[in-house]
């Protein structure tokens, strides 16, 4: 971006009143300001390549990082040396940033996910940056991260099998629990720090006491974020035994699906292992955090399974008609969606409802091919707020605003990486 369009736009976004915009004014503007972020992220870079220059010449020379930390702007420091690592290893993506097409955000991802790698996986992930660098330029940061981590898991589980396992195991025996008084207010504080799995399966339990609390109609004048606390209280006083089991989500072949009946007499072959992970294996757990494959076979030992046929399109078989979502119909939503069917939410899919894309009460079945996980605030959005959706059969969605025109066309199932959104 050469200093005139940098210039050009600083000059646009100027005219532009906030205050009075309408909402395509609002648009051209965010756009703006994302541009001129990807400039001053990348003018930062090359601020810190130029004293790390005049730090080797003189090596009383101050750092960008230390110069940064003069001004009190530790975070943003760190921030900039990170990104420069990641852009001198990466090209692409320096390239990128400095057309605008990526933002800082983007970089971020890239260089947290890539710091701790070895030298082999390293080389394999600068191999394919033309291939991230354009990912990331047609989507978010938030969906170029969960499309990066599964590129990261997948590379570390050929270099260094067992590895999730490991950092699993060092997780868990980095969990801390640490009480204090604040001098202040003498609240009494904790912290608690578990590793992704413990913490999931506490946080099942806490989710289902707020469900639980929010049905008596003694607790409606009480505000969400009281209720967490009281469903964490009740949790810790023991209140919350038998509630909330987590479940799991694993993708695998459809080999792995086979109901032949397995000789006990004869030796298991290579071809018969049909626990054993594969390319395009997925195991996380419903909230989208993933778990070794490992772990996920102990837990099959004593699991209740249900599968789910996705066929390569995203689609599913279809189920049986109910008034209301069924069980089996919510954990296939789950086996599709991580989150929110909205293509910038990142609520939860297990604190979203089914939705009917044609309404129950306009005479739209409550079968899977009709139904899509939205949050509150985006299930309010529809029904009461007047946009509309619509969905193909390979869950293509359709979303337009209150006045009629296309807001944008996506497709939805979003446990796996999939096409990038485009604008309507």
């Amino acid at each position: 971006m050469t200093n005139e369009e940098v210039s050009g736009l600083v000059a646009e976004l100027l005219a532009i009143s906030p205050e009075a915009a309408d909402r395509d004014e609002l648009a051209r503007a965010a756009s703006l300001v994302a541009s001129v972020r990807s400039f001053t992220a990348h003018y930062e870079m090359r601020c810190s390549r130029r004293a790390d220059e005049l730090q080797a010449q003189d090596r009383d020379a101050d750092g960008f990082a230390t110069i940064l930390n003069a001004s009190g702007s530790a975070r943003d420091a760190k921030a900039a040396v990170e990104r420069d690592r990641a852009c001198t290893t990466m090209p692409a993506f320096d390239s990128a940033l400095a057309s605008g097409d990526v933002s800082a955000e983007h970089v971020d991802v890239l260089a947290k996910l890539t710091k701790d790698l070895t030298d082999d996986e390293r080389a394999e992930v600068v191999d394919r940056q033309q291939e991230l660098a354009d990912d990331a330029a047609s989507t978010s940061a938030w969906n170029f991260e969960r499309r990066t981590k599964a590129i990261i898991r997948d590379l570390k589980a050929r270099h260094r099998p067992g590895s999730d396992a490991d950092e699993l195991a060092k997780q868990q025996a980095a969990s801390t629990v640490k009480e204090w008084t604040d001098e202040v207010t003498g609240m009494k504080c904790a912290l608690l720090q578990l590793d992704p799995l413990r913490y999931r399966q506490v946080k099942a339990v806490v989710e289902a006491k707020i469900k639980q609390l929010k049905q008596d109609p003694l607790n409606a004048k009480i505000p969400f974020e009281q209720l967490k606390v009281l469903a964490w209280v009740a949790v810790l006083k023991g209140e919350g035994a038998g509630m909330g089991v987590p479940e799991a989500v694993i993708h695998v072949g459809a080999d792995m699906l086979d109901d032949t009946p397995h000789d006990a007499t004869k030796p298991a072959t290579d071809a018969a292992q049909h626990d054993d992970a594969h390319d395009h294996t997925l195991c996380e757990l419903d909230d989208g955090t993933p778990i070794p494959v490992s772990t996920m076979r102990r837990f099959l030992c004593e699991a209740v399974m249900r599968a789910v046929l996705i066929e390569p399109d995203g689609s599913v078989r279809r189920m049986a008609e109910m008034r209301t979502p069924n069980r089996a119909q919510r954990r296939a939503l789950e086996a599709i969606y991580s989150t929110c069917a909205h293509p910038e939410c990142q609520i939860p899919v297990t604190q979203c409802k089914a939705h009917h894309i044609v309404w129950f009460s306009r005479r739209g079945p409550t079968l899977l091919d009709n139904l899509v996980p939205l949050c509150e605030q985006h299930h309010h959005l529809v029904h009461e707020g007047g946009w509309g959706m619509s969905m193909t059969p390979d869950r293509t969605i359709t979303w337009t605003r209150p006045d009629g025109t296309i807001w944008r066309t996506h497709s939805s199932p979003n446990r796996h990486a999939r096409p990038t959104t485009r604008a309507g």
